[in-house]
């Protein structure tokens, strides 16, 4: 019996399965078979190139080296581990859809599927995402400002990322630790930066970022205002990122101390509340307290 088969001359793989024709290519690609025939695992190495289309969109994998370890005789990938600078991308299917991009030097991949009794398991599906080294993910996407639709960026870079995955392979929840700074910018404002030593963001069922939720030496920068805080909240829905727990915020012009504090992106409004203390930053000034 054939137990390894070796390509090389920049070989393609094609596997038209029912989630999507896959497409992968790559300087050199081998497979190791297992006695009845099926296939166990797969090395792509060298320019690694991936990528699957689905009606939801199309999913794209660059790195120097890729293996896929199937799990049964139907070739149902159970675990994917990317080396030698790994670039995810995921772009919607609509234009409202937007573009996911994760990058990181490793990380792994798992996948599952629904078991139906005695039957095959089902087909296999995005499980989690694990990054095996510090990473950055950036979504690009349409949202409603003012009534208008309105081009939105935003950026996150950690230490190390835990990224899951619901039944329809739409993103659910990224958890980063260790150390992780956001950036986000609506349209053509400023960019509003936050730092903390962890976080964890809420996405909604097309996949779009909806909470962030940051924890631990908090720091937040926008344009000429900055401040520190306990703990943060980041609303894509309205906006606005809300600050509580021993909350410092400053400007040109004033230092302010607070218990919680609230900014609407892209406005010059922010709200204050507990034990609030105003002090300007002039020569011979004094403190304003509320």
């Amino acid at each position: 019996h054939v137990q390894h088969l070796v390509a090389t001359g920049h070989p393609r793989l094609r596997d038209s399965g029912v989630q999507g024709p896959i497409l992968l290519a790559a300087d050199e690609i081998s497979a190791r078979l297992r006695s009845d025939g099926s296939i166990d695992s797969i090395v792509a190495a060298g320019n690694v190139r991936g990528t699957r289309n689905t009606p939801a969109g199309e999913d794209g994998i660059n790195a120097g080296r890729v293996r896929m370890d199937l799990a049964t005789r139907a070739n149902a990938p159970r675990l994917l581990t990317a080396g030698g600078g790994v670039t995810l991308t995921s772009r919607g299917g609509t234009a409202a859809g937007g573009t996911r991009r994760i990058e990181s030097e490793a990380l792994e991949i798992h996948f599952t599927s629904d078991s139906k009794g005695d039957t095959k398991p089902g087909p296999a599906r995005l499980e989690s995402v694990n990054t095996l080294a510090p990473a950055r993910v950036e979504w690009q996407n349409t949202s409603m400002a003012g009534g208008k639709p309105v081009k939105q960026t935003m950026r996150m870079n950690g230490k190390q990322m835990n990224l899951r995955f619901d039944g329809q392979n739409q993103l659910q929840q990224l958890v980063s630790s260790g150390g992780v700074e956001v950036t986000r910018q609506l349209g053509d404002g400023p960019e509003q930066t936050t730092a903390s030593r962890e976080l964890t963001a809420k996405f909604s069922g097309a996949g779009e970022w909806s909470t962030v939720d940051q924890i631990g030496d908090v720091r937040f920068r926008e344009g000429l205002r900055g401040g520190q805080a306990d703990r943060a909240h980041l609303d894509r829905a309205t906006n606005t990122v809300m600050l509580n727990g021993s909350v410092i915020l400053t400007d040109a012009n004033m230092r302010t101390t607070a218990q919680s504090a609230t900014f609407t992106q892209g406005s010059n409004q922010m709200r204050a509340d507990g034990s609030v203390l105003t002090t300007e930053l002039r020569p011979g000034t004094g403190g304003i307290s509320n």
